[in-house]
């Protein structure tokens, strides 16, 4: 499970799969005296977690870094 703020007014929760933390959650905002505008489920696909998984790869290191030049 992870929380992260996406923007001012906006967060992400993360839970486990088959886990549907909205209720919960949509009960402790408005218990809060916050208002709730939307609230939905994203489900992702095998290519989607793929790509999340390698576009924050960092570069592979270069040739320059192997020749011992400092």
């Amino acid at each position: 499970s992870r929380i992260a703020t996406v923007h001012e007014g906006a967060v992400e929760v993360e839970s486990s799969p088959g886990i549907d933390v909205r209720p919960v959650i949509a009960r402790q905002v408005v218990d809060a005296d916050f208002d709730l505008v939307e609230l939905k489920s994203i489900d992702l696909s095998l290519e989607d977690i793929f790509i999340q998984l390698t576009r924050d790869e960092p570069e592979p290191p270069s040739a320059k870094d192997f020749s011992g030049d400092a």
